[in-house]
């Protein structure tokens, strides 16, 4: 599992030199989603339900002038992703249309919510978030996939992330802070 790990300016950041992760506040957490981006690498967005998750993403992709789509893994079940067919003795996947569109021009897939999915919805994302693609549909070079959930120790109905899906997103966990929550 990779935890946020970059130097910012303030006291809440990865210290690599003694091997503590600490907490960022919302603000901080969206000025690194462009660092990640650049990166293409998933991120999940880690903290306690109403810290700004949800809109610290949208705003990013608002500044970044990138489409966003939300997917609600919470609410979403495996078959949403897409509908097989059998034609002609061959199997073909029927991808969602959104799934279309950021294959065709640059998106960013927001899983919100993600450790309050299914087990089974987990484990679909799987694909999207390793290899990029659902099905044979191959995201845009330059979309890319990035998540918020809340903790289990907020007892907010959370499922333990599989270790395969984990261990492909850089974690960044999120703090309140109510000055710039509410500057935010």
């Amino acid at each position: 599992m990779m935890f946020l790990r970059v130097g910012i300016s303030s006291a809440s950041c990865w210290h690599e030199k003694n091997g503590v992760w600490c907490k960022v506040n919302i603000k901080e957490a969206s000025s690194l989603l462009g660092d990640y981006y650049e990166k293409r690498e998933p991120v999940v967005l880690r903290g306690s339900p109403g810290l700004g998750k949800t809109q610290g993403v949208c705003e990013f992709a608002r500044k970044a002038q990138l489409p966003v789509k939300v997917v609600n893994a919470a609410s979403s079940e495996p078959s949403e992703l897409g509908l097989y067919h059998l034609k002609d003795g061959k199997l073909q996947h029927f991808p969602p249309a959104w799934m279309l569109e950021a294959q065709q021009t640059p998106h960013i897939i927001f899983l919100d919510e993600l450790q309050q999915a299914s087990p089974s919805m987990q484990n679909a994302l799987g694909s999207l978030v390793n290899e990029r693609r659902i099905g044979e549909t191959f995201l845009h070079p330059d979309s890319w996939v990035v998540a918020a959930t809340n903790d289990l120790s907020d007892r907010s109905n959370v499922n333990a992330m599989p270790a395969f899906l984990a261990n492909r997103f850089v974690h960044i966990p999120i703090e309140y802070d109510a000055d710039v929550f509410l500057e935010y």
